[in-house]
């Protein structure tokens, strides 16, 4: 009798908190008819980390690092009390690239989530590229007034208003772009984007023959605290979108997060310098124009974003091709 194939998701440690919806929503998915016989939730144990008395991002190498033993154990279990499956793969977060090590361990390929869009993830690999081999560090661009090429977006970047302050920082802005680094060794990445909206940098990424598979799956919405200060939901990044001329995105209106955070930051910083007072007047009033362009392009879009993940539509049957090659 042939065995089912089984995945193994690794999502980032440390974010499934009650604060956040995620713990509900887990427990809404577990209680489901489906997920009960296709899905199985597996909490790791938490790892004591010495932190020198500061509190570590979920994020940090470290962190993720720590579990690698926890994940062995598990699915070594799952391999031992599961004969009719086979483990085909591990998806892992696009934080949790050390487990792509694990994976090689028990033969089986890693996918990549990444949950932004696909010009972002050109971006990243491109200053990693950057990085490895032509000794070029992000640090070099703090405070200048250079417009990076990049090959996800069709127009020059000015990098050092978009770009995450992390970048300029080398030991920081190192353990970022090591993770693009670490995306390379994947069999695949799945995007949290879709065709009809990033298509230029999909075909970018396509092109590039260093780069894996990219399966455009999105989108898909990020659960998140609504009491944080530092995060930007979608419906700002959307009225961002309105506000922001067409200079520095591609032709499908995409910017890098890292500059849409950086433009919708409210509180203590205030507004971005980046964005100017005229063209934020400039944006409302177009948004609020029913019959403007900026208004029926966002529409447009909202609509294609609905369609790519029915049957037949583009994220889904990108959907269908990452589960014929797994």
């Amino acid at each position: 009798m042939k065995r089912s194939a089984e995945l193994v998701f690794i999502p980032i440690p440390g974010i499934a908190t009650s604060s956040d919806g995620t713990d509900a929503y887990i427990e809404s998915v577990a209680e489901s008819s489906i997920s009960q016989q296709r899905i199985k939730f597996i909490n790791l144990p938490q790892k004591n980390m010495d932190t020198t008395g500061q509190q570590q991002a979920p994020t940090s190498s470290s962190s993720i690092d720590s579990q690698q033993t926890n994940v062995k154990d598990v699915v070594t279990k799952l391999i031992e009390s599961e004969s009719e499956t086979r483990i085909v793969g591990f998806v892992i977060d696009m934080f949790c690239t050390s487990m792509i090590d694990v994976a090689n361990e028990f033969g089986v390929p890693t996918y990549v989530f990444f949950a932004s869009g696909a010009a972002v993830l050109g971006l990243m690999f491109h200053l990693q590229e950057l990085r490895d081999d032509h000794n070029k560090h992000c640090m070099e661009f703090k405070d200048s007034t250079v417009e990076l090429a990049t090959p996800s977006y069709a127009n020059p970047l000015p990098v050092a208003r978009v770009l995450l302050s992390v970048l300029f920082e080398k030991d920081a802005g190192d353990s970022f772009l090591d993770f693009a680094k670490r995306f390379r060794d994947a069999k695949g990445i799945l995007v949290n984007t879709f065709t009809e909206l990033e298509s230029y940098a999909l075909h970018s990424l396509d092109s590039d023959g260093k780069i894996p598979p990219v399966f455009p799956v999105g989108p898909i919405l990020n659960i998140k605290n609504d009491d944080s200060d530092n995060q930007v939901d979608s419906k700002h990044k959307s009225d961002i979108l309105k506000w922001l001329d067409d200079d520095y995105a591609d032709h499908t209106g995409v910017l890098p997060e890292g500059f849409l955070d950086r433009t919708a930051r409210i509180g203590k910083e205030g507004w971005s310098c980046c964005v100017s007072a005229q063209k934020i007047e400039r944006g409302i009033k177009e948004v609020m124009d029913l019959d403007s362009g900026i208004r029926k392009k966002v529409k447009e879009i909202s609509e294609n974003s609905k369609k790519a993940l029915l049957e037949g539509g583009s994220s889904y049957s990108s959907l269908g091709h990452f589960i014929d090659q797994i």
